[in-house]
C-alpha cells in the first residue's frame, strides 16, 4: 500500500498525464485495478445519449496505460466486452485487446420515449489510441482506414459481426497501426437472425449511406457500412488533406454536406447532400496529392454505381464497371484499392500533406450535436423527457449545459460520479 508521494513512478505519471490535481479516482474492474482522473471525451455532457465517458487510465498491476469506457448500454443485447472477446477468439485483427468488462451493481435506468432499459457497463482496452486528426500525411491517413476496413472484414467474414457505425470517431490508430472500436451496436448476421436489431436506425450522421437515410427501415447491410468507410474518408480529407480550395469554399462544401441543419427533412437532406456529392461519379474538386486523389476516385465509383440509374452509368463508365458484380457487395474491391494504392513508395515518400486547413467562420450556427451526431430517432431512445440540445464548444458552455440541466430536473443524467475518490497527500492510499 503506497500513497501517492510515497511512489514516485505513479507521481510522475500523474503529473505528466494530469498535472497537479486534488482527486483522483480509484476504479476496479473485474480483476483490473485503474487509476483515473477525469474522462478526455464530451459527449457525457449532453443531456442525452448513454453517458458515455472515457479515461485514460493507469493499470497500476501492469504498469501501463489503458482505455477506460463509462457508459450504460441496452441490457437486451450482448455486451461490448462478449463482442470484443468473440473478435478476438475468431483472430481479427486490428481490434482493441479487450482487457476487462463488468456490469456494474445498482438499478436500471430506463427511458422515458421508449421504455429501453439501460444497465451501467465499465470496458477496459488496452490500446489508447489517437483520433484520424493526428495523422501526419494523407498516406498514413489511408493506411489507418484500410487496417480497419480489414477488421471490418475479417469481423464480418470470420466472427459474422457487421459493425453497423462507421465513423471518423470509431477509427483510431496506435503506433501507425489502425484499429476499429466501439462494436456496441454490432450484430451478428450468421446463426442468430439479425431482424431483431436491422430495424434499430443506428449510425453516425455524416456518415450513413444513402439508402438508411432515404429508407431507415430498409436493412443494414454490409454495402452500407463500406459506403461510411467512403464519406469517413471524404469528410476528414476535406478538413485535413492538403487541398487548393479556399477557406469559404472548404466550409461552403462541408457545411452542405456534412452538417446537420435541424430541418424536419434531414435526413432527406443528407442522403441528397451525398448525391450530388458522388453523382458524377468522380469528386469534381481535387486534393494536392495526385495518388490520394486517385484513391478517392476509384472508390466513389463503387458508391455512384449504387445509386446511379442505369441509362446514365451506360454514359459514364466503361462497360468493364458496369458488368462487374456490385463492387460495395462485398470488401474486395475497396480492399484492393488501398493495396494498390498504399504500395506505391512514392506516395510514402510525398512531404507531409495532413494539417488542419482553415475554416471560414460560420456566420450562423446549424451545427447542431455535431460533436458526434446520432441519428435523431437514435438519440430519441435516450431522451427523457424533452428534446432540447447543448452545443458544448467550452468548458464555460460544458458547466452552463449541465448545471442548467440539474437545475431543471428535466433529464435523467446517465453518469454517475465514481464512488472511490483518492486525494493526493502523503496519507492517501493510491496503492493495491
Amino acid at each position: 500500500m503506497a500513497g501517492l508521494r510515497g511512489n514516485p513512478n505513479l507521481k510522475a505519471l500523474h503529473k505528466h498525464f494530469y498535472g497537479e490535481v486534488d482527486v483522483v479516482y480509484r476504479v476496479v474492474v473485474n480483476l483490473c485495478t485503474l487509476y483515473v482522473y477525469q474522462p478526455f471525451t464530451t459527449t457525457h455532457l449532453y443531456p442525452i445519449g448513454q453517458g458515455t465517458r472515457c479515461f485514460v487510465a493507469f493499470d497500476h498491476e501492469n504498469r501501463h496505460l489503458v482505455l477506460l469506457k463509462d457508459f450504460w448500454r441496452n441490457w437486451k443485447y450482448d455486451s461490448e466486452y462478449e463482442t470484443y472477446k468473440a473478435l478476438e477468439c475468431k483472430g481479427v485483427s486490428h481490434v482493441p485487446h479487450a482487457l476487462a468488462g463488468e456490469d456494474i451493481a445498482g438499478r436500471f435506468q430506463q427511458t422515458k420515449v421508449l421504455g429501453i432499459k439501460l444497465v451501467h457497463f465499465r470496458l477496459v482496452l488496452d490500446v489508447v489510441g489517437e483520433p484520424l486528426t493526428k495523422c501526419i500525411s494523407t498516406h498514413q491517413f489511408a493506411q489507418i482506414i484500410s487496417d480497419a476496413l480489414q477488421a471490418h472484414y475479417e469481423a464480418y467474414r470470420k466472427a459474422g459481426v457487421l459493425h453497423r457505425d462507421i465513423s471518423s470517431g470509431n477509427i483510431i490508430f496506435f503506433k501507425s497501426c489502425g484499429h476499429l472500436i466501439d462494436w456496441e451496436r454490432s450484430i451478428k448476421v450468421t446463426g442468430i437472425p439479425p431482424a431483431a436489431r436491422t430495424t434499430e436506425r443506428t449510425g453516425t450522421w455524416q456518415f450513413m449511406s444513402i439508402k438508411l437515410l432515404e429508407d431507415p427501415d430498409s436493412p443494414h447491410q454490409v454495402c452500407d457500412d463500406l459506403e461510411s468507410f467512403f464519406y469517413v474518408m471524404f469528410f476528414m480529407a476535406n478538413r485535413y488533406a492538403s487541398a487548393p480550395l479556399t477557406s469559404i469554399h472548404m466550409r461552403a462544401y462541408r457545411n452542405n454536406k456534412f452538417s446537420w441543419t435541424g430541418a424536419l427533412n434531414a435526413f432527406r437532406e443528407g442522403a441528397t447532400g451525398k448525391r450530388d456529392t458522388i453523382g458524377p461519379g468522380r469528386i469534381l474538386w481535387g486534393w494536392n496529392t495526385l495518388h490520394f486523389q486517385k484513391l478517392i476516385n476509384e472508390i466513389v465509383i463503387a458508391v455512384c454505381v449504387l445509386y446511379c440509374p442505369p441509362e446514365d452509368l451506360n454514359v459514364m463508365f466503361s462497360p468493364e464497371l458496369l458488368t462487374a458484380e456490385r463492387n460495395l457487395e462485398s470488401h474486395e474491391y475497396m480492399i484492393t484499392c488501398f493495396s494498390n494504392a498504399l504500395r506505391d513508395e512514392s506516395w510514402r515518400a510525398t512531404s507531409p500533406d495532413w494539417a488542419e486547413q482553415e475554416m471560414a467562420t460560420q456566420f450562423q450556427s446549424t451545427e447542431v450535436i455535431c460533436k458526434k451526431l446520432k441519428i435523431g430517432a437514435e438519440y430519441e431512445q435516450f431522451v427523457t423527457t424533452r428534446t432540447e440540445y447543448y452545443d458544448i464548444d467550452s468548458k464555460e458552455d460544458s458547466k452552463e449545459a449541465s448545471g442548467c440541466a440539474a437545475r431543471k430536473g428535466e433529464y435523467q443524467m446517465l453518469a454517475p460520479a465514481f464512488g472511490e475518490a483518492q486525494i493526493p497527500g502523503d496519507n492517501n492510499d493510491l496503492g493495491g
